[in-house]
Protein backbone atom coordinates (compact mmCIF):
# COMPACT_ATOMS: atom_id res chain seq x y z
CA UNK A 1 0.00 0.00 0.00
CA UNK A 2 3.21 2.09 0.97
CA UNK A 3 4.24 1.96 -2.55
CA UNK A 4 0.82 2.64 -4.49
CA UNK A 5 0.54 5.82 -2.41
CA UNK A 6 4.42 6.94 -3.39
CA UNK A 7 2.99 6.72 -7.26
CA UNK A 8 0.28 8.28 -6.91
CA UNK A 9 1.62 11.16 -4.83
CA UNK A 10 4.84 12.15 -6.57
CA UNK A 11 3.26 12.94 -10.17
CA UNK A 12 0.77 14.82 -8.57
CA UNK A 13 2.97 17.06 -6.45
CA UNK A 14 5.41 17.37 -9.13
CA UNK A 15 3.02 18.61 -11.76
CA UNK A 16 1.31 20.31 -8.94
CA UNK A 17 4.56 22.51 -8.37
CA UNK A 18 5.85 22.21 -11.29
CA UNK A 19 5.25 26.08 -12.08
CA UNK A 20 5.86 27.52 -9.06
CA UNK A 21 9.61 28.47 -6.78
CA UNK A 22 9.87 26.33 -3.95
CA UNK A 23 10.90 29.34 -1.16
CA UNK A 24 12.27 28.51 2.27
CA UNK A 25 9.80 30.06 5.26
CA UNK A 26 10.44 33.76 6.54
CA UNK A 27 12.08 32.00 9.28
CA UNK A 28 12.36 29.11 11.35
CA UNK A 29 9.70 29.22 13.53
CA UNK A 30 6.63 26.88 13.28
CA UNK A 31 3.12 28.33 12.19
CA UNK A 32 1.26 27.54 15.74
CA UNK A 33 -2.05 29.59 14.81
CA UNK A 34 -4.96 27.66 13.32
CA UNK A 35 -7.99 29.83 11.60
CA UNK A 36 -9.68 31.38 8.88
CA UNK A 37 -10.20 34.93 10.18
CA UNK A 38 -7.70 37.69 8.99
CA UNK A 39 -7.67 38.09 12.84
CA UNK A 40 -5.63 35.02 12.66
CA UNK A 41 -3.41 35.70 9.79
CA UNK A 42 -3.77 38.84 7.03
CA UNK A 43 -5.51 37.39 3.90
CA UNK A 44 -7.63 34.55 5.55
CA UNK A 45 -11.28 34.62 4.94
CA UNK A 46 -14.34 32.78 5.67
CA UNK A 47 -16.78 34.99 3.45
CA UNK A 48 -18.68 35.63 0.17
CA UNK A 49 -18.92 38.35 -2.56
CA UNK A 50 -21.44 39.94 -3.03
CA UNK A 51 -23.71 39.12 -0.48
CA UNK A 52 -26.42 40.50 -1.01
CA UNK A 53 -29.85 38.99 -1.65
CA UNK A 54 -30.16 37.78 -5.20
CA UNK A 55 -26.99 38.12 -5.72
CA UNK A 56 -25.17 35.65 -7.58
CA UNK A 57 -22.17 35.22 -5.43
CA UNK A 58 -18.67 33.93 -4.88
CA UNK A 59 -17.53 31.95 -1.67
CA UNK A 60 -13.82 32.14 -0.79
CA UNK A 61 -12.28 30.61 2.37
CA UNK A 62 -9.13 30.53 3.13
CA UNK A 63 -7.04 29.08 6.18
CA UNK A 64 -4.34 28.25 7.74
CA UNK A 65 -3.05 25.02 10.16
CA UNK A 66 -0.90 24.17 12.67
CA UNK A 67 1.33 21.38 11.49
CA UNK A 68 3.74 21.26 14.25
CA UNK A 69 3.67 19.16 17.85
CA UNK A 70 4.27 22.19 19.32
CA UNK A 71 1.28 24.79 20.29
CA UNK A 72 -1.78 22.57 20.23
CA UNK A 73 -0.49 20.39 18.09
CA UNK A 74 -1.10 19.02 14.36
CA UNK A 75 -4.46 20.46 12.85
CA UNK A 76 -4.12 19.28 9.64
CA UNK A 77 -7.06 17.28 8.00
CA UNK A 78 -7.31 15.70 4.94
CA UNK A 79 -11.52 15.20 5.65
CA UNK A 80 -13.47 18.17 6.10
CA UNK A 81 -16.85 20.01 5.13
CA UNK A 82 -17.52 23.60 4.51
CA UNK A 83 -20.90 23.95 5.94
CA UNK A 84 -22.31 27.34 3.89
CA UNK A 85 -24.31 30.17 5.11
CA UNK A 86 -28.21 29.03 5.13
CA UNK A 87 -29.36 32.08 2.79
CA UNK A 88 -27.26 30.62 -0.11
CA UNK A 89 -28.77 28.13 -2.81
CA UNK A 90 -26.47 26.25 -5.05
CA UNK A 91 -27.92 25.38 -8.48
CA UNK A 92 -31.14 24.41 -8.38
CA UNK A 93 -33.52 22.18 -10.63
CA UNK A 94 -34.14 19.58 -12.66
CA UNK A 95 -35.01 18.01 -16.30
CA UNK A 96 -37.17 15.36 -17.88
CA UNK A 97 -35.48 14.17 -21.45
CA UNK A 98 -38.19 13.08 -24.26
CA UNK A 99 -37.83 12.95 -27.97
CA UNK A 100 -39.94 13.48 -30.79
CA UNK A 101 -41.44 10.62 -33.00
CA UNK A 102 -41.00 12.68 -36.06
CA UNK A 103 -40.37 15.96 -37.88
CA UNK A 104 -41.75 18.87 -36.42
CA UNK A 105 -42.61 21.43 -39.21
CA UNK A 106 -42.24 25.22 -38.92
CA UNK A 107 -45.02 26.98 -36.90
CA UNK A 108 -46.27 23.65 -35.23
CA UNK A 109 -47.39 24.17 -31.88
CA UNK A 110 -47.36 20.76 -31.01
CA UNK A 111 -45.50 17.47 -31.66
CA UNK A 112 -45.91 13.86 -30.47
CA UNK A 113 -43.38 12.71 -27.90
CA UNK A 114 -42.07 8.87 -27.29
CA UNK A 115 -42.50 8.74 -23.92
CA UNK A 116 -44.65 10.62 -21.47
CA UNK A 117 -44.67 8.64 -18.10
CA UNK A 118 -45.83 10.41 -15.37
CA UNK A 119 -45.68 14.00 -17.42
CA UNK A 120 -49.60 14.66 -16.91
CA UNK A 121 -48.88 17.72 -14.85
CA UNK A 122 -45.80 19.22 -16.67
CA UNK A 123 -48.06 21.97 -16.99
CA UNK A 124 -45.90 25.57 -17.86
CA UNK A 125 -42.85 23.72 -17.75
CA UNK A 126 -40.21 25.28 -19.94
CA UNK A 127 -39.06 23.32 -22.83
CA UNK A 128 -35.30 23.87 -24.69
CA UNK A 129 -33.51 21.38 -27.39
CA UNK A 130 -30.53 19.55 -26.36
CA UNK A 131 -27.45 20.43 -28.05
CA UNK A 132 -28.08 23.12 -29.53
CA UNK A 133 -30.74 22.26 -32.18
CA UNK A 134 -33.16 25.28 -33.63
CA UNK A 135 -36.12 25.76 -33.96
CA UNK A 136 -37.69 26.15 -30.08
CA UNK A 137 -38.13 30.14 -29.66
CA UNK A 138 -36.52 31.77 -26.11
CA UNK A 139 -39.56 31.11 -23.12
CA UNK A 140 -41.03 28.41 -24.55
CA UNK A 141 -43.04 26.23 -22.75
CA UNK A 142 -45.47 23.19 -22.57
CA UNK A 143 -49.01 24.12 -21.75
CA UNK A 144 -50.36 20.92 -21.81
CA UNK A 145 -49.74 17.09 -22.43
CA UNK A 146 -52.36 15.43 -24.58
CA UNK A 147 -53.35 12.30 -25.24
CA UNK A 148 -51.02 10.14 -27.16
CA UNK A 149 -48.24 11.75 -25.91
CA UNK A 150 -49.00 15.09 -27.82
CA UNK A 151 -46.77 17.94 -26.42
CA UNK A 152 -48.14 21.62 -26.73
CA UNK A 153 -46.59 24.24 -26.69
CA UNK A 154 -46.94 27.91 -25.82
CA UNK A 155 -45.15 29.30 -28.66
CA UNK A 156 -44.78 28.12 -32.73
CA UNK A 157 -41.40 26.23 -33.78
CA UNK A 158 -39.55 28.50 -35.69
CA UNK A 159 -37.01 26.91 -38.10
CA UNK A 160 -37.38 26.90 -41.55
CA UNK A 161 -36.97 23.48 -41.96
CA UNK A 162 -38.54 22.35 -38.92
CA UNK A 163 -36.97 20.08 -35.91
CA UNK A 164 -35.67 16.83 -37.14
CA UNK A 165 -37.17 13.59 -35.55
CA UNK A 166 -35.71 12.20 -32.98
CA UNK A 167 -34.73 15.13 -31.21
CA UNK A 168 -34.16 15.57 -27.67
CA UNK A 169 -35.67 18.26 -25.39
CA UNK A 170 -35.67 19.08 -22.31
CA UNK A 171 -38.40 19.59 -20.08
CA UNK A 172 -38.33 21.40 -16.90
CA UNK A 173 -39.42 20.45 -13.49
CA UNK A 174 -40.99 23.64 -12.44
CA UNK A 175 -43.60 25.81 -13.92
CA UNK A 176 -41.67 29.26 -13.43
CA UNK A 177 -41.44 30.72 -16.34
CA UNK A 178 -41.03 34.31 -18.17
CA UNK A 179 -42.75 36.03 -21.29
CA UNK A 180 -41.91 39.01 -23.25
CA UNK A 181 -45.18 40.63 -24.00
CA UNK A 182 -46.85 41.27 -21.00
CA UNK A 183 -48.95 44.57 -20.52
CA UNK A 184 -49.18 45.75 -16.97
CA UNK A 185 -51.63 48.80 -15.85
CA UNK A 186 -52.98 49.55 -12.85
CA UNK A 187 -56.10 48.54 -12.99
CA UNK A 188 -58.18 45.32 -13.56
CA UNK A 189 -56.94 43.59 -15.54
CA UNK A 190 -52.99 44.30 -13.63
CA UNK A 191 -51.12 42.31 -16.07
CA UNK A 192 -52.04 40.39 -19.60
CA UNK A 193 -49.95 38.38 -21.69
CA UNK A 194 -51.16 36.21 -25.03
CA UNK A 195 -48.35 33.61 -24.20
CA UNK A 196 -48.15 32.82 -20.29
CA UNK A 197 -51.39 30.66 -20.04
CA UNK A 198 -52.20 31.64 -16.22
CA UNK A 199 -53.90 29.25 -14.59
CA UNK A 200 -55.66 28.73 -11.05
CA UNK A 201 -52.02 26.98 -10.15
CA UNK A 202 -50.55 30.67 -10.50
CA UNK A 203 -52.28 32.09 -7.49
CA UNK A 204 -50.15 32.91 -5.24
CA UNK A 205 -46.73 32.61 -7.26
CA UNK A 206 -44.31 35.52 -7.00
CA UNK A 207 -44.64 38.29 -10.52
CA UNK A 208 -40.57 40.15 -10.69
CA UNK A 209 -40.49 42.81 -13.55
CA UNK A 210 -39.24 46.65 -14.53
CA UNK A 211 -42.56 47.62 -13.49
CA UNK A 212 -43.30 45.36 -10.74
CA UNK A 213 -42.64 46.07 -7.02
CA UNK A 214 -40.26 43.84 -4.91
CA UNK A 215 -42.64 41.29 -3.30
CA UNK A 216 -45.36 40.93 -5.80
CA UNK A 217 -47.27 37.62 -6.18
CA UNK A 218 -50.57 37.08 -8.18
CA UNK A 219 -53.46 36.69 -6.24
CA UNK A 220 -56.51 35.87 -8.15
CA UNK A 221 -57.53 35.27 -12.11
CA UNK A 222 -60.05 38.07 -13.33
CA UNK A 223 -62.67 37.18 -16.12
CA UNK A 224 -60.82 39.14 -18.70
CA UNK A 225 -59.04 35.59 -20.62
CA UNK A 226 -54.92 35.58 -20.37
CA UNK A 227 -54.88 37.96 -17.51
CA UNK A 228 -54.30 38.33 -13.66
CA UNK A 229 -54.08 40.81 -10.65
CA UNK A 230 -51.56 41.27 -7.97
CA UNK A 231 -51.68 41.56 -4.64
CA UNK A 232 -49.34 45.39 -5.58
CA UNK A 233 -50.18 47.36 -8.28
CA UNK A 234 -47.70 47.79 -10.94
CA UNK A 235 -45.41 51.13 -10.65
CA UNK A 236 -46.79 52.52 -14.07
CA UNK A 237 -48.30 50.88 -18.03
CA UNK A 238 -46.07 49.46 -20.17
CA UNK A 239 -46.37 47.09 -22.90
CA UNK A 240 -44.37 44.36 -24.49
CA UNK A 241 -42.80 43.79 -20.72
CA UNK A 242 -40.87 41.16 -19.39
CA UNK A 243 -41.47 38.91 -16.76
CA UNK A 244 -41.29 36.46 -14.53
CA UNK A 245 -43.60 34.22 -12.95
CA UNK A 246 -42.56 31.78 -9.92
CA UNK A 247 -39.00 33.38 -10.36
CA UNK A 248 -38.66 34.06 -6.40
CA UNK A 249 -41.21 32.83 -5.21
CA UNK A 250 -41.44 29.15 -5.29
CA UNK A 251 -38.34 29.13 -7.30
CA UNK A 252 -35.12 27.77 -5.88
CA UNK A 253 -36.22 27.60 -1.96
CA UNK A 254 -36.42 24.47 0.10
CA UNK A 255 -37.57 21.81 -0.89
CA UNK A 256 -40.78 21.27 1.58
CA UNK A 257 -43.03 17.86 1.29
CA UNK A 258 -45.86 20.23 -0.88
CA UNK A 259 -44.19 22.93 -2.90
CA UNK A 260 -40.73 24.20 -4.21
CA UNK A 261 -38.26 23.29 -6.72
CA UNK A 262 -36.25 19.86 -6.21
CA UNK A 263 -32.77 19.62 -8.15
CA UNK A 264 -31.43 16.72 -9.78
CA UNK A 265 -29.66 14.80 -7.19
CA UNK A 266 -27.66 11.32 -6.80
CA UNK A 267 -28.53 9.39 -3.28
CA UNK A 268 -26.93 6.50 -2.38
CA UNK A 269 -29.22 4.78 0.28
CA UNK A 270 -32.07 3.38 -1.85
CA UNK A 271 -33.58 0.11 -1.11
CA UNK A 272 -36.85 -1.89 -2.21
CA UNK A 273 -38.99 -2.24 1.00
CA UNK A 274 -41.43 -5.19 1.75
CA UNK A 275 -44.61 -2.59 1.44
CA UNK A 276 -45.79 -1.39 -2.17
CA UNK A 277 -45.23 -2.78 -5.21
CA UNK A 278 -42.44 -0.91 -7.57
CA UNK A 279 -41.09 1.66 -4.77
CA UNK A 280 -37.68 2.98 -3.98
CA UNK A 281 -37.41 3.84 -0.32
CA UNK A 282 -34.67 6.54 0.25
CA UNK A 283 -34.12 8.58 3.47
CA UNK A 284 -31.61 10.75 1.45
CA UNK A 285 -33.70 11.49 -1.25
CA UNK A 286 -36.75 13.61 0.20
CA UNK A 287 -38.91 12.93 -2.37
CA UNK A 288 -41.59 16.17 -3.24
CA UNK A 289 -44.18 17.24 -5.57
CA UNK A 290 -41.88 18.38 -8.66
CA UNK A 291 -40.14 15.07 -8.65
CA UNK A 292 -43.34 13.41 -10.21
CA UNK A 293 -42.59 12.84 -13.74
CA UNK A 294 -38.92 12.29 -13.60
CA UNK A 295 -36.18 9.89 -14.28
CA UNK A 296 -34.82 7.51 -11.71
CA UNK A 297 -31.91 5.86 -13.23
CA UNK A 298 -29.26 3.48 -11.88
CA UNK A 299 -27.38 -0.06 -11.81
CA UNK A 300 -30.47 -2.64 -11.15
CA UNK A 301 -33.01 0.30 -12.73
CA UNK A 302 -34.34 -0.03 -15.94
CA UNK A 303 -33.52 2.51 -18.25
CA UNK A 304 -36.74 4.12 -18.13
CA UNK A 305 -38.12 4.46 -15.24
CA UNK A 306 -40.37 7.54 -13.76
CA UNK A 307 -41.62 9.12 -10.51
CA UNK A 308 -45.53 8.03 -11.00
CA UNK A 309 -46.24 9.24 -6.83
CA UNK A 310 -44.52 9.79 -3.54
CA UNK A 311 -44.02 10.35 -0.09
CA UNK A 312 -41.09 12.02 1.54
CA UNK A 313 -39.40 9.06 1.85
CA UNK A 314 -40.89 6.36 -0.87
CA UNK A 315 -41.23 6.41 -4.94
CA UNK A 316 -43.86 5.09 -6.70
CA UNK A 317 -42.29 4.15 -10.18
CA UNK A 318 -44.12 3.89 -13.40
CA UNK A 319 -44.48 1.77 -15.43
CA UNK A 320 -44.91 -1.42 -13.85
CA UNK A 321 -42.13 -3.51 -12.91
CA UNK A 322 -39.27 -0.90 -13.47
CA UNK A 323 -38.31 -1.07 -9.76
CA UNK A 324 -35.12 -3.38 -9.31
CA UNK A 325 -35.97 -6.93 -8.07
CA UNK A 326 -33.52 -6.73 -5.13
CA UNK A 327 -33.08 -4.89 -1.77
CA UNK A 328 -30.10 -3.24 -2.71
CA UNK A 329 -29.00 -0.32 -0.79
CA UNK A 330 -28.92 1.19 -4.36
CA UNK A 331 -27.24 4.41 -5.37
CA UNK A 332 -29.47 6.65 -7.76
CA UNK A 333 -29.77 9.84 -9.60
CA UNK A 334 -33.67 11.74 -9.82
CA UNK A 335 -34.20 13.85 -13.01
CA UNK A 336 -31.92 15.09 -15.67
CA UNK A 337 -29.74 17.62 -15.66
CA UNK A 338 -31.71 21.32 -16.67
CA UNK A 339 -30.80 23.05 -19.36
CA UNK A 340 -28.87 25.38 -17.30
CA UNK A 341 -27.25 22.88 -15.28
CA UNK A 342 -23.09 23.56 -15.14
CA UNK A 343 -21.23 21.28 -17.60
CA UNK A 344 -18.92 19.09 -17.73
CA UNK A 345 -16.15 21.35 -18.70
CA UNK A 346 -16.98 24.25 -16.41
CA UNK A 347 -14.80 25.04 -13.93
CA UNK A 348 -16.31 25.93 -10.71
CA UNK A 349 -13.77 25.78 -7.64
CA UNK A 350 -10.07 26.50 -7.78
CA UNK A 351 -8.25 25.67 -4.55
CA UNK A 352 -4.57 26.86 -3.57
CA UNK A 353 -2.30 25.10 -1.03
CA UNK A 354 1.03 25.72 1.06
CA UNK A 355 2.96 22.85 2.23
CA UNK A 356 5.79 21.04 3.55
CA UNK A 357 6.53 18.76 0.97
CA UNK A 358 8.48 15.73 2.00
CA UNK A 359 11.66 14.74 -0.31
CA UNK A 360 11.53 11.12 0.54
CA UNK A 361 8.39 11.01 -1.55
CA UNK A 362 9.01 13.92 -3.91
CA UNK A 363 12.72 13.24 -4.93
CA UNK A 364 14.54 16.58 -5.22
CA UNK A 365 12.79 18.81 -2.57
CA UNK A 366 14.71 20.29 0.53
CA UNK A 367 14.95 18.21 3.58
CA UNK A 368 12.36 18.13 5.77
CA UNK A 369 14.34 20.05 8.59
CA UNK A 370 15.24 22.65 6.09
CA UNK A 371 11.72 23.77 7.16
CA UNK A 372 10.61 24.79 3.58
CA UNK A 373 7.27 25.15 1.99
CA UNK A 374 5.62 24.60 -1.53
CA UNK A 375 2.74 26.17 -3.14
CA UNK A 376 0.53 25.15 -6.20
CA UNK A 377 -2.49 25.75 -7.34
CA UNK A 378 -5.34 23.54 -8.77
CA UNK A 379 -8.68 24.11 -10.80
CA UNK A 380 -12.02 21.77 -10.07
CA UNK A 381 -15.21 20.73 -12.89
CA UNK A 382 -18.54 20.01 -12.10
CA UNK A 383 -19.75 16.71 -12.88
CA UNK A 384 -23.70 16.06 -12.94
CA UNK A 385 -25.69 13.93 -10.96
CA UNK A 386 -25.61 10.71 -12.60
CA UNK A 387 -21.99 11.42 -13.90
CA UNK A 388 -20.21 10.73 -10.52
CA UNK A 389 -16.66 9.13 -10.40
CA UNK A 390 -15.79 7.63 -7.22
CA UNK A 391 -12.70 5.89 -5.54
CA UNK A 392 -10.70 6.25 -2.85
CA UNK A 393 -10.73 10.07 -2.44
CA UNK A 394 -13.89 10.46 -4.05
CA UNK A 395 -16.34 8.78 -2.36
CA UNK A 396 -19.78 10.88 -1.89
CA UNK A 397 -20.54 10.56 1.97
CA UNK A 398 -23.26 8.00 2.75
CA UNK A 399 -26.76 8.90 3.18
CA UNK A 400 -27.08 11.73 1.25
CA UNK A 401 -28.31 13.48 -1.85
CA UNK A 402 -25.47 15.39 -3.76
CA UNK A 403 -26.41 17.51 -6.73
CA UNK A 404 -23.14 17.44 -7.91
CA UNK A 405 -19.51 16.62 -7.92
CA UNK A 406 -16.29 18.68 -8.32
CA UNK A 407 -13.32 17.18 -9.87
CA UNK A 408 -10.01 17.50 -8.99
CA UNK A 409 -7.69 15.82 -11.88
CA UNK A 410 -4.18 15.41 -12.74
CA UNK A 411 -2.54 12.67 -15.32
CA UNK A 412 -1.77 10.56 -12.04
CA UNK A 413 -4.41 11.42 -9.40
CA UNK A 414 -8.23 12.15 -9.24
CA UNK A 415 -9.97 13.38 -6.00
CA UNK A 416 -13.67 15.22 -5.23
CA UNK A 417 -15.62 17.24 -3.42
CA UNK A 418 -19.53 17.19 -3.18
CA UNK A 419 -21.97 19.44 -2.83
CA UNK A 420 -24.66 18.34 -0.37
CA UNK A 421 -28.44 19.26 0.08
CA UNK A 422 -28.73 19.47 3.66
CA UNK A 423 -32.39 19.08 4.93
CA UNK A 424 -33.42 21.18 7.63
CA UNK A 425 -33.54 19.67 11.48
CA UNK A 426 -34.86 17.08 13.09
CA UNK A 427 -34.39 15.60 8.68
CA UNK A 428 -31.25 17.12 8.74
CA UNK A 429 -28.11 15.61 10.55
CA UNK A 430 -25.76 18.63 10.56
CA UNK A 431 -24.80 19.46 14.09
CA UNK A 432 -23.59 23.07 12.97
CA UNK A 433 -26.52 24.32 10.64
CA UNK A 434 -30.64 23.59 11.47
CA UNK A 435 -32.18 25.28 8.42
CA UNK A 436 -31.86 23.79 5.18
CA UNK A 437 -28.87 24.33 3.61
CA UNK A 438 -25.63 23.17 1.48
CA UNK A 439 -22.51 21.59 2.59
CA UNK A 440 -19.29 21.05 0.53
CA UNK A 441 -17.74 17.76 0.94
CA UNK A 442 -14.25 16.98 0.74
CA UNK A 443 -13.84 13.41 1.92
CA UNK A 444 -10.14 12.66 1.37
CA UNK A 445 -7.74 15.36 -0.03
CA UNK A 446 -4.51 13.41 -1.18
CA UNK A 447 -2.05 16.55 -0.17
CA UNK A 448 -1.74 15.64 2.94
CA UNK A 449 0.13 12.51 1.91
CA UNK A 450 2.97 14.35 1.03
CA UNK A 451 3.66 16.52 3.83
CA UNK A 452 6.47 16.22 6.14
CA UNK A 453 6.34 14.32 9.07
CA UNK A 454 4.90 16.61 11.98
CA UNK A 455 7.62 17.95 14.58
CA UNK A 456 8.42 20.92 16.35
CA UNK A 457 9.40 23.59 13.72
CA UNK A 458 7.20 21.98 10.85
CA UNK A 459 5.62 25.07 8.76
CA UNK A 460 2.08 24.70 9.09
CA UNK A 461 -0.42 24.27 6.08
CA UNK A 462 -2.86 26.94 4.49
CA UNK A 463 -5.16 26.57 1.72
CA UNK A 464 -7.61 28.85 -0.20
CA UNK A 465 -11.18 27.32 -1.74
CA UNK A 466 -13.04 29.30 -4.13
CA UNK A 467 -16.52 28.97 -5.38
CA UNK A 468 -17.12 30.76 -8.73
CA UNK A 469 -20.92 32.02 -8.85
CA UNK A 470 -21.48 31.62 -12.61
CA UNK A 471 -19.98 29.21 -15.42
CA UNK A 472 -18.83 29.72 -18.42
CA UNK A 473 -21.21 27.79 -20.34
CA UNK A 474 -24.44 28.92 -17.96
CA UNK A 475 -22.91 32.69 -18.92
CA UNK A 476 -23.59 31.63 -22.79
CA UNK A 477 -27.49 30.70 -22.81
CA UNK A 478 -29.30 32.96 -24.49
CA UNK A 479 -31.68 34.62 -21.96
CA UNK A 480 -34.94 33.36 -22.17
CA UNK A 481 -33.45 29.85 -22.64
CA UNK A 482 -34.10 26.46 -19.72
CA UNK A 483 -35.91 28.04 -16.47
CA UNK A 484 -35.40 31.47 -15.57
CA UNK A 485 -33.43 32.60 -12.65
CA UNK A 486 -31.16 29.25 -12.40
CA UNK A 487 -28.10 29.54 -14.37
CA UNK A 488 -25.99 30.74 -11.67
CA UNK A 489 -24.32 27.94 -9.50
CA UNK A 490 -23.81 30.23 -6.20
CA UNK A 491 -26.35 32.46 -5.39
CA UNK A 492 -27.94 34.56 -2.12
CA UNK A 493 -31.47 33.36 -2.14
CA UNK A 494 -33.84 36.66 -2.96
CA UNK A 495 -34.88 38.17 0.46
CA UNK A 496 -36.41 42.25 1.07
CA UNK A 497 -35.93 40.88 5.09
CA UNK A 498 -32.05 40.73 5.24
CA UNK A 499 -30.97 37.89 7.28
CA UNK A 500 -28.39 36.11 10.01
CA UNK A 501 -26.87 33.10 8.77
CA UNK A 502 -23.49 31.50 10.05
CA UNK A 503 -21.01 29.47 8.06
CA UNK A 504 -18.68 26.92 9.28
CA UNK A 505 -15.60 25.13 8.50
CA UNK A 506 -15.17 21.43 10.40
CA UNK A 507 -12.29 18.28 10.39
CA UNK A 508 -14.47 15.20 9.51
CA UNK A 509 -11.73 12.76 10.20
CA UNK A 510 -12.99 11.86 13.48
CA UNK A 511 -16.81 13.10 13.20
CA UNK A 512 -18.82 16.41 12.31
CA UNK A 513 -15.90 18.44 13.35
CA UNK A 514 -13.17 18.04 16.27
CA UNK A 515 -10.32 20.24 15.64
CA UNK A 516 -11.52 23.29 13.96
CA UNK A 517 -14.21 24.40 16.76
CA UNK A 518 -13.08 27.70 17.72
CA UNK A 519 -14.67 31.18 16.24
CA UNK A 520 -11.78 31.01 14.04
CA UNK A 521 -13.59 28.35 11.92
CA UNK A 522 -16.87 30.03 11.71
CA UNK A 523 -18.11 32.88 10.40
CA UNK A 524 -21.51 35.12 10.99
CA UNK A 525 -22.74 37.09 8.07
CA UNK A 526 -25.42 39.67 8.36
CA UNK A 527 -27.40 41.24 5.75
CA UNK A 528 -29.65 44.20 7.06
CA UNK A 529 -32.89 44.91 5.28
CA UNK A 530 -32.91 47.40 2.67
CA UNK A 531 -31.67 48.59 -0.62
CA UNK A 532 -27.85 46.94 -1.29
CA UNK A 533 -24.75 48.81 -0.17
CA UNK A 534 -21.72 48.26 -2.40
CA UNK A 535 -19.22 47.19 0.51
CA UNK A 536 -17.45 43.65 1.67
CA UNK A 537 -19.95 42.88 4.57
CA UNK A 538 -19.29 39.49 4.39
CA UNK A 539 -15.21 39.83 3.95
CA UNK A 540 -12.41 38.46 6.13
CA UNK A 541 -14.15 39.09 9.36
Amino acid sequence: MHRMRLRWVVPFALAAIGMLAVVPSADAAPNLLNGCKSGTTPGAEMGHYPAWPGSQSYLRVACIFNHSTAGSGDFVSSTFTIHDFANVRYHNGAARTITNTALIPLNAVNFIATDCTAMAAFVNRSITTVGGVAGIATRTFVTNVGPGCQINLNKAVTAPLGIPAGTSFLVENSSVRAVADATVQAGTPQVCSPNANFTAADTGLSVDGTLIPPGTTITVNPSAANCVDLNNAPTGPGVNQVITIGGTLDGGTAPTATASVSTTRTVNDGVVAAGPPNTITSNAARFVVTDIGLRVSGAGIAPACYIAARTNTVATLAPAGCAPANPGPYTFTIGDPSATAPTSTDTVLNQGVQLPLNPALVPGQPPCTADTAAGFGIEGTWLNPGSFIGGAFATQPPGTRAIGEILFKTAVITYGAFVLEIPAAPIGTDPTIGAYHFNLAFPNVPTGLALCASTATSPGLGFSVGVNATTASAAAIPTGQGRPASAQLRSTTASTVGSTTTMFITDDVNGGGVKWVTPDFNRTCIIPAGPPVINFVCGDG
